[in-house]
């Protein structure tokens, strides 16, 4: 596992590996949702700079099975609660070599 692995092309916040395949997960806090939910943040622009990060990252470690995960948090301190939605597989938005 690695995190925060950054390079010239951009950072990513966690690297793991599910059997034998390398995850690459993005994370999203929020207090609450007033400003919008967490996984709206993974916007077109945050998208170009993971997609640059992660190229970067598999051609240096030579790897070719990989997937791309959203963890989603939202806390709410009012209510006592912590939300977290994990999306998987999010790649078809990202890379494309």
């Amino acid at each position: 596992m690695e995190k925060h692995y950054t390079c010239r092309s951009g950072e990513l916040d966690l690297v793991m590996r599910d059997n034998q395949q390398t995850v690459f997960v993005e994370v999203k806090y929020r207090i609450g949702t007033s400003c919008g939910l967490p996984e709206e943040a993974v916007n077109r622009k945050k998208l170009y700079r993971l997609n640059n990060a992660i190229l970067s990252y598999i051609s240096k470690k030579g790897i070719d099975d990989f997937r791309i995960d959203v963890v989603a948090i939202v806390e709410n301190f009012s209510q006592g609660k912590v939300l977290v939605r994990h999306h998987k597989a999010v790649e078809d938005y990202l890379v494309q070599y």
